[in-house]
């Protein structure tokens, strides 16, 4: 390898790269990664490669990857701010927050991809985002509740389970928490006001996996700020108030506005969010997190044509939004490109060559014929009389190919082998390297964060199954796995893959092609079908889930486009009944309780129908929230059904629910398979008559024989 490296630092492209010498022309993605890599290795510095969108800084992040593994580096965002409101992926989020605390925690050179819509994002100041960085160690002294506050603040989501990058959980004296930069996450205890110990765990298996000392927790969100809200408030308040006068909606724009700055003074982040970044005083942008960069546009004009459409896009997208009354019509809320680039020394790659002065690469494009194993074998050795071939393979693949070579009377030796770097083949001179996808034509793409999230199961080797395992065939369906086996076919001893299909059907898959098969996600063994090989029962299977995905997607866009209409009931505004209902309550109301409860009776008094989310943990009150939403309903002549997920739980809610309405004239009913036959269907027609005004039970509830004479609330408790 080093060899390679030692050739290719002599390319005119690398060169060129490394002097900053212009002229350098577009190239193709595979030639445009070996240049960087090598113009890096030779002469490191901090190089942040512009691309011209997102899907090509993805590609040549993919291919420089294997060849740079830390050195390099990925901030992307979604180019569409239409897409970042409604279908961001928690892959690209969580790679923009690990960027940034990578560069922030490493003050070393690196190789950075990016593009046009990522540049001109604004961001936290550098020394916000750094002071939010938190440093944790055993000994200290540190109070839970202080430690969630700034999880809180900076960006992280409460969950009852840590599953997923970017959230945090409290049981006891027990904080878990998922910090992006790490592959595992933390389990933190506590000793009264103590940090007593530090380990990581295993999301699945719940066990230790290594106790540590010290543990650093990066911020969670681009939204974190230390100034005044105050003043930002007023900003925002500034604009809404210019705003209002021009929009067909106006209270809907106002409900909307108020309740983003609600989201961002109480640290709940949501993409969409962004839009308000601009309000803030204090921001900064990607390349100011970075030390004298050399930035590097590729291409230049390509750059610039995107830029245009994505500013065009994104006042398109503005427009909508403030006609539709859900959000300001502000416009500024991008850096400038063009006076952003102007603070550094820039390179740029032209799209077009210019034959005179152009610098050229001499890495190009390889081609090799998809031939079978003992053809392929006598291919490499006639291109080896005249090239140095290397093959750049997992080591597996590599070990078959030396014993294919071998098993035909070739030497072994005749090829080099590579570590896998290499995404696809090339050329350089006379050197050939050769990849998975040239000799078998797999094409490998690895994804950085891709396995912190909860995604399917895909091999990574053929080792990772075990005979017994129930696998899928992307052609043949579900079959069961039995082991690796050697078959003599036309006098060439070959590995296969066997899997048993329904009626002891055998299919053998080339050791190879192992990636075509992946493991089975499930409850293994139980209500599992075999298929059966030549049967159409895969397919229609694959077409079935197609039609029923697309029939669940479709409904759920109607629903949700149902929901945008004014089809709800609007509740009347509280009379003196429901102040007297709530002055009854026992206890003082947190603040959070008061929010929650003001915001839920605003949904109500809307005419859109109400879809809201209550959180909290055990014993912060979130039941009194929704007896107060109850009474209102009540107030109004609706019914509420209160829907518990165990026996249990709606026993208790019905007791809390009859103590908590005693006086008011309440009828309240309770539903489950405990309650007698007989008496269920007196609680039955009394709820179809509008006799009953709460029904408090389980799934029953939603059985096809209850029938309400007006539903007016719907109360799902998710324990």
């Amino acid at each position: 390898m080093l060899e390679l490296w030692n050739e290719l630092k002599d390319d005119r492209a690398v060169k060129a790269l490394n002097s900053g010498i212009e002229g350098l022309s577009s190239l193709t993605p595979q030639a445009e990664s070996l240049v960087i890599a090598s113009a890096f290795k030779t002469k490191p510095r901090t190089m942040v490669v512009v691309k011209n969108n997102l899907y090509t800084a993805q590609l040549i992040y993919r291919k420089l990857t294997p060849l740079l593994e830390n050195d390099v580096l990925l901030f992307s965002v979604e180019e569409s701010l239409r897409v970042e409101a409604f279908a961001s992926t928690p892959t690209m989020y969580a790679g923009q927050m690990e960027t940034l605390a990578d560069i922030c925690l490493n003050d070393r050179p690196r190789v950075i991809i990016t593009h046009p819509a990522a540049l001109i994002r604004y961001l936290p100041p550098v020394d916000v985002f750094k002071n939010r960085i938190l440093h944790l160690e055993v000994g200290e002294t540190l109070n839970i509740a202080e430690l969630k506050e700034k999880l809180i603040r900076n960006g992280y989501r409460q969950a009852s389970r840590v599953d997923q990058p970017l959230t945090f959980s409290q049981r006891g004296d027990v904080v878990d928490v998922f910090s992006i930069q790490e592959d595992y996450p933390f389990r933190i205890e506590f000793f009264d006001d103590e940090i007593d110990s530090i380990r990581f765990f295993d999301m699945t298996t719940q066990r230790t996996i290594q106790h540590v000392n010290k543990g650093v927790i990066v911020p969670a969100s681009i939204l974190i700020y230390d100034e005044d809200f105050t003043e930002v408030k007023e900003r925002i308040n500034t604009q809404l108030e210019r705003d209002i006068r021009r929009c067909d909606f106006p209270q809907e724009l106002e409900a909307n506005v108020n309740r983003d700055m609600d989201y961002l003074e109480n640290n709940i982040f949501e993409h969409y969010l962004y839009r308000y970044r601009c309000f803030f005083e204090a921001t900064a942008t990607f390349l100011d997190y970075l030390n004298d960069p050399e930035v590097i546009l590729s291409t230049g004009e390509e750059i610039k044509t995107n830029h245009e459409q994505l500013i065009n896009d994104s006042t398109d997208f503005i427009r909508e939004i403030f006609e539709a009354g859900n959000g300001l019509c502000y416009f500024s809320i991008y850096a400038d490109l063009d006076r952003l680039l102007a603070r550094y020394d820039t390179y740029n790659i032209g799209l077009f060559a210019d034959f005179k002065h152009s610098i050229t690469t001499a890495v190009t494009p390889v081609y090799f014929p998809n031939l079978p194993l003992d053809k392929m074998c006598g291919e490499l050795v006639r291109l080896a009389e005249k090239h140095h071939v290397m093959l750049a393979l997992p080591e597996t693949t590599a070990r078959m190919v030396e014993e294919a070579l071998y098993s035909h009377n070739y030497s072994p030796d005749v090829v080099t082998y590579l570590p896998e770097l290499f995404e696809e083949g090339f050329q350089f001179n006379d050197t050939i390297v050769l990849t998975a996808k040239e000799l078998f034509g797999t094409n490998i793409k690895k994804g950085r964060y891709s396995r912190k999230f909860n995604e399917a199961q895909q091999l990574d080797d053929y080792q990772d199954l075990n005979p017994g395992d129930y696998v899928v065939h992307n052609q043949y369906g579900i079959g069961r796995y039995q082991g690796i086996v050697t078959r003599e076919i036309r006098g060439i001893h070959k590995d296969y893959l066997r899997i048993l299909y329904k009626d002891d059907d055998e299919l053998l898959v080339p050791l190879e092609q192992f990636r075509l098969v992946r493991k089975f996600v499930g409850s293994e063994g139980v209500g599992i079908k075999l298929n059966k090989i030549g049967s159409n029962s895969w397919n229609k299977t694959k077409e079935k889930i197609k039609t029923d995905v697309d029939d669940i997607a479709a409904r759920l866009v109607q629903l949700y486009a149902d929901r945008e209409q004014n089809i709800g009931f609007a509740f009347a505004p509280d009379d003196e009944e429901m102040a007297l209902f709530e002055s009854n309550f026992e206890y003082e109301l947190t603040n959070d309780q008061k929010k929650a409860i003001a915001e839920v009776k605003k949904d109500m008094e809307s005419s859109k129908p109400m879809d809201r989310l209550l959180c909290g943990d055990v014993g912060f009150g979130k039941t009194e929230v929704a007896m107060v939403a109850a009474f209102k309903a009540i107030c109004n002549a609706k019914q509420v059904a209160y829907l518990c997920p165990t026996t249990i739980l709606s026993r208790q809610h019905y007791n809390t629910f009859v103590q908590r309405f005693k006086g008011f004239n309440v009828k309240i009913a309770l539903i489950n398979r405990f309650i007698p036959e007989a008496e269920q269907k007196k609680i039955l027609q009394d709820v179809k008559e509008g006799k009953i005004d709460i029904l408090i039970g389980t799934h029953r509830i939603l059985s096809n024989d209850v029938h309400f004479e007006d539903l007016g609330l719907l109360i799902i408790d998710e324990e």
